[in-house]
């Protein structure tokens, strides 16, 4: 890449170059989601694929197997299977890549309009059709309606007025709302058409590339003056031109500089399940007991051939090197660890993903969405869940928005007044026409502003502040108006925020009406007499809202001449710049406080009229921040704070924003099943406080609320600190009143400062009944979602405290993705919460299924699969080692070395599909009605903890073995061909076979609750496999000895003999016998387990007494129809 030493100067809109602080060639437009081509596709797969320590060490035993004499198994038992699995995930890969290569091709050859190089003077300049691919920085491009934006771009001119267009951006953030952008009127108004565009003179400057969707810095230079270049300019790629004829625009960044490829691959954090610790563990206790086995035997065998080989004849000169033994042993026995669990895994999980997508239950009718899984490796973490982190606007409410009640000079409007409800969601009853001369249809809703003034009391400041105020509602804001192409009615409001729509919508209702906004014009529509007026206000600068601010502020310049500056935002950012003390103060005051009580959402107005010379200074410092390149953002906050003082009160606006169905049981159930809730939120504190008790989530009769603030956190310190040390276990959190605490951003910034203080707090936190937290910032969210699982959740010797966090907006992303598990919600602020997330759903309320029931699921699916995968592993294998001790310990395999590469592949990997993929220890009726078995599983990690392990796979995996092996060895029972049990490949399809019909039985029918239809599917197929591929191997294999074993037509002759059926059934009954005793002895000291049988047991009976009911119905209806048909025959045979 080449850096030039100067910034590049060419003047004109048609350079190929857009200076950076640091020029430098720019990447082409073409992008490339694919990651391989044809030459890196294979050595890149290879890599990754032994990137993985399991396949590294499974090509390890391959290559041991190629050593002559090292492997008694066989060269490819080994090697086939790990070809099979390895190819089945490249080929996945591969596939998803070409599916990347071919949209890749389908958008980098769209076409798009690019202005070509002017011809000579007698002729016009003309657009030229370009593939996307082909597009340049500093290319000038002419986007039609409804076309993609084919690079992130600065807009120079539109045909929309005053040079607005309006672009959507659902494939950037989610987003489905409009956002209006606007050309520099400096180029707008000297720009029509494309001889107009071509002979322009500009230079243009912008920052780096960013990531940042909503920040864009730069600034253009006309005739030496420069413009400032903001968001509200820039065109991103992966957005659609809409309601605009076209625009002209000019390149600013392409390919994989524009914000929309980098963020593709920003933020990406790779989560793993908590269940996948403890299969490592069990991955490196496995192998250690490998390592074990294999050097007991080595030296059992090295000691049989110093000791007793001279005693055998036959093996006179034939005697074992000590390293061939070794390696022999670790090659024979390597598949303790399972070489299909990963791929097996992968495939189980992604069925389980199937089924949550489906689910009918969390289906949202109303916006037609499904849940969502965007990620297959933590589902069984769903099952796992100890603490919810809950964002509330959005999440828990409904998020649309309504004026409930406002506060004007002291004088409030009656909050119980059902006529002073103004939806979000309502029409402004199409106040007005485009044209000026137009009707205005009747307000119905509320009354006119006019009636409201005319029964206030009649004083001149109430008046005038009800005007500022209803104004104000109106004016501050960046709400763009929806109208009817063919009638001109105004048919609703395009916002960004619902509190802004709610708002202006109920100005509207009031009697001012935002009729239009033509760029920097404002019309309102003001019907407050007997006479409608307009009033159009020119926007003079908009300080736009930001978290750090929590406030927004727009100078207009009134009709009269008059600059004025109103400002809205949290009663925090405003009260204290206001200036006026008084009653009137007092009483916005008490309304604030009452307002957020009963759970509404305040916002406090203000204004100030400014001095024009006052207003021409600021704005030159304003013109300079919004024009810097380097901290702009600071830059600018600064000069808002300069103007944004001294200002009036003008007054207090309440909008509910009402719960959604089903949160409030949601969470009760949520808090049966023992997960703690956690409520993070940006509103006042006593909102918060209500709305928790409006969800259930504190319960005012049980539960004792403890409110932390800034100035008491030192005094509460000794508090926290004694019901920390005090726990779950003693005092307070045991008694019949639980703790809630309560806290604020300002508290968690103050918290922050003091590292002891933070964890002392987020420990208690641990061990409340809720938790409160109010006024938050989104980095505070993402703070409290990190510390509590890094550190402070493992109390009580409980690694698994896994946390949840679900939000709906894009300040909750930082949140979802540092928890455990992300859950976004698609609602009203877009998809980009549910872009982040891990899991997506349409309401809060079917978190309750996707935990209680698809989590639990998951859990005990992944858990048994495992355990299933590992124990047909341990118990096959183990049989080696039983042979050895009648082999002298040589490492002779029992088995013939292709039909051992098969166990793996064919005979034991369908129950544990099955099991994986169909297993439901509990009905979800079950589930959903008693929460509290859900905290007995998955939370408790009931079936996946190593001695359970050790139980269930190495004892049980022994006690298996040895009969499967021994017992035949031990009862010599006759099966050669010459009646003697000479032949060793008939021993080991004995054995072979019972083991296969034991680990079948086990895995598909002891160790589950409950046999479906593809249970007993996966048995017969499983079976029909064994004997198909034994009964084809015993015809084609050659005759003669082949590695020792006598294969060809011993499988058929095995078959016609009675003792064989008896040995292979007899054996497996005796296996599954002391399987069953050994789970009944461990069940009686289970109190879990003894719950859970007890409720299968339930349901069983429940199934069975409505099948009998149902059967009972069915026969008597069926009764009654031939009895009548009976009847009609009798009759008829009487006839005649």
């Amino acid at each position: 890449m080449r850096y030039p030493d100067e910034v590049i100067t060419v003047p004109a809109s048609l350079t190929k170059r857009v200076h950076y602080e640091v020029s430098y060639d720019y990447p082409k437009n073409a992008i490339s989601t694919a990651r391989y081509n044809v030459l890196t596709f294979l050595p890149a797969q290879l890599a990754a694929q032994f990137s993985k320590v399991a396949n590294v060490y499974f090509l390890f035993i391959a290559a041991l197997q190629q050593v002559p004499g090292w492997s008694t198994t066989g060269r490819w038992s080994t090697l086939l299977p790990l070809c099979v699995f390895v190819s089945l995930s490249i080929a996945h890969e591969g596939f998803d890549d070409l599916r990347r290569h071919r949209m890749d091709h389908a958008e980098n050859t769209q076409r798009t309009r690019v202005l070509k190089n002017p011809l000579p003077d007698n002729m016009s300049c003309r657009w030229k059709r370009k593939k996307w691919e082909d597009v340049q920085v500093g290319d000038m491009l002419m986007i039609v309606k409804d076309e993609w934006i084919p690079a992130d771009c600065v807009v120079i001119a539109s045909t929309g007025f005053d040079g607005t267009c309006f672009v959507e951006t659902a494939a950037l953030d989610g987003e489905t709302t409009l956002k209006q952008k606007q050309a520099l009127e400096a180029t707008n108004s000297q720009i029509q058409t494309a001889e107009q565009l071509a002979a322009f003179n500009a230079f243009t400057y912008v920052e780096p590339p960013s990531a940042e969707l909503y920040n864009f810095e730069g600034f253009m230079e006309v005739n030496g003056e420069r413009y400032a270049l903001t968001p509200n300019q820039l065109l991103l790629r992966g957005s659609v031109l809409r309601n605009t004829a076209y625009v002209y625009a000019q390149v600013v960044y392409s390919g994989e500089q524009t914000r929309l490829r980098l963020n593709a691959t920003r933020n990406i954090r790779t989560k793993a399940p908590q269940v996948q610790r403890i299969t490592n563990r069990i991955v490196v206790l496995v192998f250690l007991l490998l390592l074990a086995l294999c050097f007991v035997f080595s030296a059992l065998g090295i000691h049989w051939n110093n000791k007793k080989r001279h005693g055998h004849w036959y093996l006179n000169h034939m005697r074992m090197p000590a390293t061939a033994l070794v390696f022999g042993y670790i090659v024979m026995m390597n598949a303790l660890i399972p070489i299909s669990l990963y791929v097996t895994l992968e495939a189980v999980k992604i069925f389980q993903c199937w089924f949550i997508q489906q689910d009918v239950d969390m289906y949202h009718a109303e916006t037609d969405t499904h849940a969502e899984a965007r990620t297959t490796a933590i589902n069984e973490d769903l099952g796992m869940v100890r603490y919810v982190f809950s964002d509330k606007t959005g999440t828990l409410t409904e998020n649309i928005m309504k004026l409930r009640a406002v506060m004007v000079a002291g004088q409030g409007t009656p909050e119980s007044d059902p006529d002073l409800i103004i939806s979000s969601d309502d029409d402004p009853r199409q106040h007005t026409r485009a044209k000026d001369d137009a009707p205005v249809s009747d307000l119905q809703l509320l009354p006119s502003s006019r009636e409201i003034m005319e029964s206030a009391p009649p004083t001149q400041v109430f008046r005038s502040r009800a005007e500022w105020f209803l104004r104000s509602m109106a004016l501050c804001h960046t709400v763009q108006p929806d109208r009817d192409p063919l009638t001109g009615r105004i048919t609703g409001y395009q916002a960004t925020s619902p509190d802004e729509k709610a708002l202006v919508a109920a100005a509207a209702e009031l009697g001012y009406v935002m009729n239009n906004r033509a760029g920097p014009l404002v019309q309102l529509r003001v019907v407050a007499s007997e006479r409608m007026r307009d009033f159009n206000a020119l926007v003079l600068d908009v300080l736009e809202f930001s978290s750090a601010r929590k406030r927004m502020s727009v100078i207009y310049r009134c009709p009269d001449g008059r600059i004025v500056m109103v400002s809205k935002g949290a009663d925090s950012a405003l009260w204290p710049r206001l200036v006026e003390p008084g009653w009137a103060r007092a009483r916005s005051l008490e309304a604030l406080h009452q307002f957020s009580t009963e759970g509404l959402r305040t916002l406090v107005y203000a204004h100030k009229e400014i001095q024009p010379q006052v207003y021409e200074a600021w704005h030159l410092k304003y013109l300079t921040a919004t024009t810097a390149l380097a901290n702009r953002q600071a830059q600018v906050e600064l000069a808002c704070e300069e103007i944004e003082n001294d200002l009036l009160l003008t007054g207090v606006s309440a909008i509910e924003d009402r719960l959604q169905d089903g949160v409030p049981e949601t969470i009760f159930k949520l808090r049966r099943a023992g997960i703690r809730v956690w409520m993070l939120t940006g509103d006042k504190v006593e909102t918060a406080i209500n709305i928790a008790k409006s969800c259930r989530l504190i319960d005012t009769d049980t539960v004792e609320v403890t409110r932390l603030d800034a100035d008491t956190v030192e005094q509460h310190s000794g508090k926290m600190l004694l019901l920390v040390m005090q726990g779950p276990d003693n005092g307070k959190l045991n008694s019949d009143a639980s703790l809630a605490v309560v806290v604020d951003g300002e508290t968690l910034a103050e918290l922050e400062k003091h590292p002891e203080l933070l964890d002392r707090f987020l420990s208690l936190g641990t061990l409340c009944d809720a938790v409160v937290c109010s006024r938050v910032s989104p980095a505070q969210k993402a703070l409290i979602s990190r510390n509590p699982l890094a550190n402070l959740l493992h109390h009580n010797n409980d690694d698994f405290m896994v946390t949840l966090a679900i939000g709906d907006g894009g300040n909750d992303i930082a949140m979802i993705q540092e928890a455990h598990v992300g859950i976004g919600i698609a609602g009203q602020e877009g998809l980009q919460a549910s872009r982040a997330a891990d899991f997506s759903i349409a309401q809060f309320r079917f978190l309750q299924k996707l935990l209680l029931v698809h989590g639990r699921w998951s859990y005990v699916r992944v858990s048994t699969f495992v355990m299933g995968t590992f124990y047909k592993c341990m118990a096959f294998y183990v049989t080696q080692l039983i042979f050895q001790f009648y082999t002298g310990f040589s490492g002779t395999s029992l088995f013939e070395s292709w039909t051992l590469s098969m166990y793996n592949t064919l005979f034991s990997i369908l129950p544990v599909l099955v099991v994986g993929i169909f297993e439901q220890d509990l009905q979800p009726q079950t589930l959903l009605t008693y929460p509290e078995l859900y905290k007995d599983m998955g939370p408790a990690n009931h079936l996946f903890t190593v001695p359970l392990f050790l139980r269930k796979v190495v004892f049980i995996g022994f006690l298996h073995s040895i009969v499967a092996s021994l017992f035949p060895f031990a009862t010599r029972l006759n099966l050669g061909h010459d009646m003697s049990t000479n032949d060793q490949y008939t021993n080991s399809l004995v054995v072979y076979g019972t083991m296969v019909l034991i680990a079948t039985v086990k895995i598909a029918y002891i160790d589950v609750r409950r046999w479906v239809v593809f249970t007993h599917i996966g048995v017969i197929l499983t079976l029909v496999l064994w004997f198909g591929w034994n009964g084809v191997l015993s015809h084609i294999y050659p005759s003669g000895p082949s590695e020792g074993y006598y294969v060809l037509g011993v499988f058929t002759f095995l078959m016609s003999k009675a003792v064989f059926w008896f040995q292979w059934i007899i054996f497996t009954a005796i296996a599954v016998c002391l399987n069953v005793l050994v789970n009944l002895v461990y069940s009686v000291r289970d109190p879990v387990e003894n719950r859970i049988m007890a409720w299968v047991s339930f349901e069983q009976r429940t199934e069975r007494e409505k099948r009998k009911a149902r059967n009972c119905a069915g026969w008597a209806s069926r009764g009654k129809f031939w009895s009548s048909g009976g009847g009609h025959r009798r009759q008829h045979s009487h006839i005649n």
